[in-house]
């Protein structure tokens, strides 16, 4: 099972070492802002527009080129050649957040940011829906509000640490870092 709840098969011999080596080879370079950093509150791990655009590119320079396959055994499209434009969020967990986070065992926006980013929305969304659509979607609420791309979402799948979920996730509602992220962006603009 997936830190994303998605039962994913365990692939052959020979998928799993080709699985290996895209993991191995990948250059997470153009992703990486410095270091990156250490951010202590999941609620203060906001992702920009313009980080949601270099992810986006960064999976259309390389999915087709690596001949990205969808390795979730329950999606229609399993051990089926993935296409940047059509790839959902578990698919974008599988070959990018999960191996490009995997050596600091941090949040994707740990890896990208250079500190704190405080949300001033919170987008609820569908881990089915693909990034292109989503990031389209961010992108035509940016235009109509006038927004700059360094505008902070708070975004569940881009904020928690995918490596230790079980520690993000607590039973008490309001403690939940979902909560006091809408909070924070209730008092800045609002949901989406």
């Amino acid at each position: 099972v997936s830190a994303t709840g998605n039962k994913i098969k365990e692939l052959d011999d020979e998928g799993l070492k080709e699985g290996e080596q895209a993991e191995a080879k990948a250059d997470w370079s153009d992703l990486i802002c410095g270091a990156g950093c250490e951010i202590l509150q999941t609620e203060m791990r906001g992702i920009t527009l313009k980080q949601l655009l270099q992810l986006r590119t960064h999976i259309q320079q390389r999915c087709v080129q690596e001949g990205w396959t969808d390795r979730a055994e329950q999606s229609p499209t399993y051990k089926q050649k993935l296409e940047p434009h059509k790839m959902n969020l578990y698919q974008v967990t599988d070959w990018v957040l999960l191996p490009a986070t995997k050596a600091r065992k941090c949040s994707y926006v740990e890896l990208v940011a250079r500190g704190s980013q405080k949300p001033r929305w919170f987008v609820s969304h569908w881990w089915g829906e693909r990034l292109a659509d989503f990031v389209k979607c961010l992108q035509l609420h940016s235009q109509n509000r006038e927004l700059i791309e360094d505008t902070i979402y708070w975004v569940c799948a881009y904020a928690n640490r995918q490596h230790s979920l079980s520690e993000e996730l607590v039973d008490d509602p309001l403690q939940t870092s979902f909560y006091k992220a809408m909070q924070l962006a209730l008092k800045e603009e609002g949901v989406l």
